[in-house]
């Protein structure tokens, strides 16, 4: 491309304040597959179920597949895609650069929705924090290309992963890129291979955008430069190969599966190119005076607090499994465990989950279960022929509560101060023998030695735990 055209095609982008929300990119879609040699297809679905959609531009030889949107929370590529789209379909003597442009617009619709809270002020850190989404990394488009690797292997691909797939393996393009943001540290691009003559030129580019590059290996403790601002792909198998020699326990965590470029490189070939535009630039970025920590051993050592969790993880599930808990719900209640939770149930409030209320019951109900088959046997109530085995719809001869019976799915919402009283609230005149204070009926009663008016299922409780007795005082 020559200078003055890529120049004239950046004085043309439009100054956006802001970034355009998923309905608003599907307008400016449908507008431009309105243009002359323009071509719109059906892709796939979304993890919704919703059409995913391809743009086709150009009928040349090479083919380019650009991708926008490939996380959630990084909807600049979309921005870049419908406005480079509509200026090659709007530019036609130029022959697509002799190039045959494939564009996806959004790749990851739902997630991009569920971050538009901050669309309108993303200068904001404050409502970026608020409204940002990403999905698990297990659920990512770009972490979930299958792959077999040793004794490792991933097929869980979402929908959109399959889509792509799907278009890599038909068109077979020689240039696979991916948009996205660099979040909060300097600009840099990833490369399938070295490419050091387009080095100069990029550079260049980011400076006259006032965008600086990264000279620090910006995601992972592994990762290779190529040169400042430029580096090397890496993907799962290089995750795998680096904690088998570093921290194998590690291993186990790693959900994920192929990276795009890793599943493209592989099974098709071609050259990957990942622009990372950072969102936000900070002048503590520009001090090159050195740190007492170097960047590489800040990451190992999150990697360490990782798998301190993780030890204590397998300890903690292998003690409930020895509880009889399933391990996929000890895996679940690990999941629940948060300290604030673990703090609550100290204080005996154990009703934080579901997952956590069940686990207490059924820990109950074993306890009740061992009890019951040791032949345990209530003596007093055994050996007392005055004594009735209860039945349902009786009363209980010392507080006048009904026998109700519950199944166990009902059992936490039973309450027997509240669910076993039949008499009414009618005032019943009675003589209390001493201080007494008890909630009753949903009702707290704080009474003193003497005669008082109470209601009738109150009054029949105390008659029959002999603490009141009827009053004669008219």
């Amino acid at each position: 491309m020559e200078t003055k055209i890529f120049h004239k095609i950046l004085n043309e982008i439009p100054t956006y304040t802001r970034f355009l929300k998923v309905s608003e990119i599907d307008n400016l879609i449908n507008l431009i597959y309105e243009l002359p040699d323009v071509k719109y297809e059906k892709i796939g679905k979304t993890v919704d179920n919703e059409p995913l959609g391809m743009l086709e531009i150009g009928k040349n030889d090479k083919t380019a597949l650009i991708i926008g949107v490939p996380h959630s929370d990084e909807p600049l590529g979309s921005l870049v895609i419908t406005f480079f789209a509509r200026w090659l379909a709007t530019h036609p003597e130029l022959n697509c650069f002799g190039w045959r442009w494939l564009f996806i617009p959004i790749l990851e619709r739902r997630g991009m929705c569920l971050n538009e809270g901050w669309f309108n002020i993303p200068e904001s850190l404050a409502a970026m924090a608020k409204s940002s989404f990403r999905e698990p990394t297990e659920d990512q488009y770009e972490w979930t290309f299958p792959i077999e690797y040793e004794d490792f292997k991933w097929t869980q691909s979402r929908p959109e992963t399959i889509a792509i797939k799907d278009v890599l393996e038909r068109e077979k393009p020689e240039l696979l890129c991916n948009l996205h943001h660099s979040g909060f540290t300097n600009g840099y691009y990833y490369l399938s291979k070295d490419f050091p003559e387009i080095y100069p030129e990029l550079s260049k580019f980011a400076d006259s955008l006032r965008i600086p590059l990264s000279d620090k290996t910006p995601d992972v403790p592994f990762g290779k430069m190529f040169s400042p601002g430029f580096y090397q792909m890496y993907g799962l198998k290089d995750y795998l190969e680096y904690y088998k020699k570093k921290d194998p326990l590690v291993l186990p965590a790693l959900r994920r599966g192929a990276c795009s470029d890793e599943w493209y490189q592989k099974n098709i070939g071609g050259f990957s190119f990942n622009c990372e535009v950072p969102m936000y630039l900070s002048h503590k970025l520009k001090d090159k005076n050195p740190s007492k920590r170097s960047y590489k051993k800040m990451i190992e050592q999150r990697y360490k607090r990782k798998k301190s969790r993780l030890e204590y993880s397998i300890m903690l599930i292998e003690k409930l499994k020895e509880y009889g808990v399933e391990e996929f719900d000890a895996e679940k209640l690990l999941e629940d465990l948060s300290e604030d939770r673990v703090e609550r149930i100290k204080e005996g409030r154990l009703d934080q989950s579901k997952t956590i209320r069940k686990f207490f019951l059924n820990s109950a109900l074993r306890k009740t279960a061992v009890s019951m088959s040791a032949g345990e046997t209530d003596e007093p109530v055994t050996c007392d022929v005055k004594r009735l085995i209860r039945m349902p719809g009786s009363l209980h001869g010392k507080t006048g509560f009904k026998v109700e019976k519950i199944t166990l799915d009902s059992l936490l919402d039973f309450d027997p101060l509240i669910d076993t009283i039949v008499f009414s609230d009618d005032p019943v005149k009675v003589q209390v023998n001493q201080p007494f204070s008890i909630k009753l009926n949903n009702e707290e009663f704080a009474l003193k030695q003497g005669v008082h008016d109470l209601p009738r299922y109150l009054a029949i409780f105390l008659i029959g735990r002999k603490l009141a007795f009827i009053s004669d005082q008219s």
